[in-house]
């Protein structure tokens, strides 16, 4: 499958549309079924509970130095 860029505008101004089997398909998932599903995705698992924390605390650091001006700019 080729790999298809767009800007957030593009996405944005024409929103990806399940067709009807799609959306019937998704909608008859149960919460457990979609947690099977990601833990099978061997491309996406979920994240660890440390992997997590240590997320969080990435995310407070960069507030704070935020905060404190001490970011350069993105």
């Amino acid at each position: 499958m080729a790999i298809i860029r767009k800007t957030l505008s593009d996405v944005t101004a024409s929103p990806y549309q399940f067709s009807p089997d799609e959306r019937a398909r998704l909608d008859a998932l149960s919460d457990d079924d979609i947690e099977r599903l990601a833990r099978e995705d061997a491309d996406n698992l979920p994240l660890t509970e440390q992997e997590l924390s240590r997320m969080a605390a990435a995310r407070t650091v960069r507030r704070v130095q935020e905060g404190l001006g001490l970011t350069r700019p993105r």
